[in-house]
């Protein structure tokens, strides 16, 4: 029995570490806690001034690791919520158009931006 109760007491040991490991971390400022998230509004459309649709437009940050992905309605408008602070790049796929215009998005925390993006035919493959 004695066994038993040495070992309970090494359990309970770690439990109590790992307690307040996990109260130390909960304490820290995380980005859910201290980050204002921004917004992006916009139409898509081609160099003519055409809207497009009907396809995903993609933002991405390849720093932070983040992407987000919204359905392109058939009149070229989209809307993203709630991202991240940060420098992102437009994507679009399938990989039917190239994004021409902007380059880059900087996204500040609080914005609510309405951008246009400006897409073109993507080049057909040789094959």
């Amino acid at each position: 029995m004695g066994s038993r109760i040495k070992g309970y007491g090494k359990r309970l040991g770690a439990t109590a570490a790992l307690l307040a490991l996990a109260g130390w971390m909960a304490a820290l400022p995380g980005p859910a806690q201290t980050t204002e998230l921004g917004k992006v509004r916009g139409v898509v459309k081609t160099r003519e001034g055409k809207p497009v649709g009907g396809f995903w437009l993609m933002i991405v940050n390849p720093e932070l690791g983040m992407n987000y992905r919204k359905d392109v309605n058939p009149i070229g408008q989209f809307a993203f919520t709630d991202i991240f602070p940060g420098t992102y790049v437009f994507k679009i796929s399938p990989n039917s158009y190239t994004v021409v215009s902007p380059a880059q998005l900087p996204i500040k925390g609080g914005d609510d931006l309405e951008v246009q993006v400006i897409v073109a035919p993507a080049p057909r493959s040789a094959y």
